[in-house]
């Protein structure tokens, strides 16, 4: 990194923000007395001290209370509820993912502005084919099929759908017609248009996920509501099989095979987003990186 013109205090930045992201998904929660039920409370407060210490925080305090609590505000004053175990567990992993975006984006737009032209031309100047020259590199997906499938893999296939529908456009639909345009009308290509699957997903306003939007947006959605709804909106479709009884769960007919998803979780990771007071504890970091 340094060879392109990161500095040795900005490597040591990010190594740092580096370790702080693994240990925070060392982090490990247990059932409170205080709280009662599945109340959080951190089992390991050790790593937490690591975690505050990497990321120049001076409370370890306020980060072990942001990944255990939700604080709201009612008529004014501040009301707390300890999340449980599993939701404890989400919030620290959106930490952790938050953080790695955060770094990743910097490291990127520290790289295009080490690596852009050095002269006095502005960009709009400058020759694509001789000054101004770009390399594009697409890290395709691979189709993912594991004993267990959450959201994960929905949208990893999803995300595979869409590159097979391009790459079967660009060799098999555009070379067609080109031949076509030459009076080569004969060919005997065949291939599998996936468009049925991909609409399944993204069609709006009633596809895949619209409809866990839509429970996602709701005070009161579930998974349970997410399933019923996909079973009653596709039930006669092509790509969609419904499972019996109240499973959380449906399978999907892919281009590469079928799928079969689990939905518990699918809300909480679909909504993703950074609760407060985590954000609130991060912004104290003295990591000029953040």
């Amino acid at each position: 990194m340094e060879s392109i013109g990161f500095s040795s205090s900005e490597v040591d930045q990010i190594i740092t923000l580096l370790a702080a992201i693994l240990h925070i998904g060392d982090i490990e929660f247990v059932s409170s007395e205080e709280g009662g039920g599945d109340s959080a409370t951190v089992r390991n407060p050790e790593v937490v001290e690591t975690v505050s210490q990497l990321l120049c925080l001076e409370s370890s305090a306020e980060v072990s209370f942001a990944l255990t609590t939700l604080r709201t505000v009612t008529r004014g004053e501040p009301v707390d509820k300890l999340y449980s175990c599993s939701k404890a567990a989400v919030v620290r992993d959106a930490a952790a993912k938050a953080l790695y975006s955060r770094m990743f984006q910097w490291i990127v737009s520290r790289i295009n502005t080490h690596l852009q032209p050095r002269d006095n031309y502005s960009r709009s100047k400058l020759s694509v084919t001789e000054d101004h020259l770009n390399i594009g590199i697409l890290d395709i997906f691979g189709f993912e099929n594991f004993e267990a499938n959450s959201f994960e893999q929905f949208c990893i296939n999803l995300a595979n759908e869409q590159l097979q529908q391009y790459f079967n456009h660009q060799i098999f639909a555009m070379e067609k017609l080109e031949c076509a345009k030459e009076g080569v009308d004969d060919l005997d290509i065949s291939y599998t248009d996936n468009t049925p699957v991909i609409d399944l997903f993204l069609a709006r306003p009633i596809g895949l996920l619209c409809l866990l939007d839509e429970q996602c947006k709701g005070l009161n959605g579930s998974e349970k509501a997410f399933v019923q709804r996909s079973r009653e909106s596709f039930n006669k479709h092509q790509c969609f099989a419904p499972h019996r009884g109240n499973a959380l769960e449906f399978t999907i007919s892919h281009y590469a095979g079928d799928v079969t998803y689990e939905i518990e979780g699918f809300i909480e990771k679909n909504r993703d987003s950074l609760p407060e007071p985590v954000a609130d504890a991060l912004r104290f970091t003295s990591l000029q990186l953040l």
